[in-house]
């Protein structure tokens, strides 16, 4: 396990090219018996804030931000190979030119609220670093009767 920033307040911290890998923001997603036993204030308590914070250049491979609230953070160019990010918040963030692959796991993410708008997600790099297949789109979300629609432009 990396840094342990579990119920941390780091809301508007620059991170900017920190080594970040396997950072731990919340109860862990693979641990079910941890958020099975959890109550929901646990779970938000657990849960990192680092809504507008700059994460540019961060390198976050294997990091699990369950629940973590990410709202108006920068992640351009931050590497989330293998990251989980389970139940986490990431309204109004811009995540252009990131780094994904097969095992990055966005799960039941918020995309989009009234407070801080929608995600960005232009040029992002699914694959491997060395080749990365590379999404020239800018792709664009937004609620409706509490389902998220998805379009491309």
């Amino acid at each position: 396990m990396g840094l342990d920033v579990r119920g941390a307040d780091l809301e508007g911290a620059q991170l900017r090219s920190l080594p970040l890998a396997r950072l731990h923001g919340g109860l862990a997603f693979l641990a079910f018996t941890e958020r099975l036993r959890a109550t929901p204030e646990q779970r938000e308590w657990a849960a990192a804030h680092l809504e507008g914070a700059d994460l540019v250049y961060a390198r976050l491979e294997g990091a699990w931000l369950c629940g973590a609230h990410l709202q108006g953070a920068t992640w351009r160019n931050a590497h989330l190979e293998g990251a989980i990010l389970d139940d986490a918040h990431l309204e109004g963030a811009n995540l252009r030119e990131v780094f994904l692959d097969a095992s990055t796991a966005l799960v039941n993410v918020s995309l989009a609220g009234s407070e801080h708008g929608e995600v960005s997600f232009v040029d992002v790099r699914w694959g491997e670093s060395t080749s990365p297949y590379q999404i020239g789109r800018s792709f664009s979300c937004w609620a409706t009767n509490s389902t998220t629609r998805y379009r491309s432009r």
